[in-house]
């Protein structure tokens, strides 16, 4: 039926088996299956999911199979106007995180994909811009069922204390605008244990959840409300999300300290300010912070 030989077969067979994400069962005789079914991401499929309002604001919307890293790709086909261009890929060989850290991508498994977006604002108008992406997609998991997720600030989604997504925003233009961001997204649907072991740190997927969303329908919900953010955006600037944040911040009122690159600061969160910096208290002054260098950490 294949019209190659069985040897071509293992060949493949054998390629398949290296993608971390893929278990391939076989039985002498028989053949080869994958242990677990596997949705592939269809460009159509999304797109047709997508409610009309929002398609027409894409330039274009590409599906790939295995990248570096889809953010680098948006960084070399970035809009020319206020408008998206999105990028998924069922697997990345060196996807990225914030603070240079890599994220780990098996195959088919989990959705990872950048929206390039240019803003006719200044840097330091979008530099809240994480805090509006993360409360639209904690929106859209409690919108498929997720329930006890929340945010961390600045960038990451998280079930019981553990990763479940992460936003990794990368931004270029002129000091007074336009400015063009690249929104990277990754939120984790099935992590088996052996892949979790493959990660630096206590991760979550949404099986876990117990919720099994449909890959094609979940990309599109997210890319959907990616894109109607980036329009209010783009008009209100931060403020209509502050509030949508605040709901899932579940540091909020918690002894927690902040890490950088030379030192550690202890205080109590008291949430976010309206233009996304952490209001900390410290030794009763309250004073704000902002993304750069630093990660929160929980003290209890």
């Amino acid at each position: 039926m294949l019209g190659c030989s069985r040897s071509a077969v293992w060949k493949k067979i054998a390629l398949i088996r290296q993608m971390p994400g893929l278990e391939v069962d076989s039985v002498t005789g028989r053949g080869y299956r994958l242990r677990e079914p596997l949705e592939l991401l269809e460009q159509q499929r999304i797109l047709a999911a997508l409610p009309a309002q929002q398609r027409e604001k894409l330039d274009a919307c590409h599906v790939l199979g295995s990248v570096v890293s889809t953010n680098a790709l948006a960084l070399q086909h970035l809009p020319a106007r206020e408008r998206g261009i999105a990028w998924f890929a069922e697997h990345q060989t060196a996807g990225r995180g914030r603070r240079g850290r890599s994220w780990f991508s098996p195959f088919g498994r989990n959705i990872y994909f950048s929206l390039a977006w240019q803003f006719n604002m200044s840097l330091a108008q979008v530099s809240g811009l994480s805090i509006a992406t993360g409360a639209v997609l904690a929106d859209v998991l409690h919108a498929h069922g997720l329930r006890d997720h929340g945010l961390k600030w600045p960038n990451d989604l998280v079930w019981n204390k553990r990763k479940l997504g992460g936003i990794l925003l990368e931004v270029q233009g002129e000091t007074e605008g336009p400015a063009t961001v690249v929104i990277g997204i990754g939120i984790n649907l099935q992590l088996d244990d052996r892949l979790q072991q493959e990660i630096d740190q206590p991760a979550a997927c949404l099986r876990e959840a117990g919720l099994t969303p449909g890959r094609n329908q979940l990309a599109a919900d997210l890319l959907g409300s990616t894109v109607e953010m980036c329009q209010v955006f783009s008009r209100q600037g931060l403020q209509p999300f502050v509030d949508r944040w605040r709901k899932f911040d579940v540091y909020s009122g918690r002894m927690v300290k902040l890490i950088g690159p030379s030192q550690v600061i202890a205080g109590t969160n008291l949430g976010v300010a309206g233009d996304g910096g952490l209001r900390l208290k410290i030794g009763g002054q309250v004073q704000t912070f902002y993304a750069g260098e630093l990660s929160l950490r929980d003290e209890t």
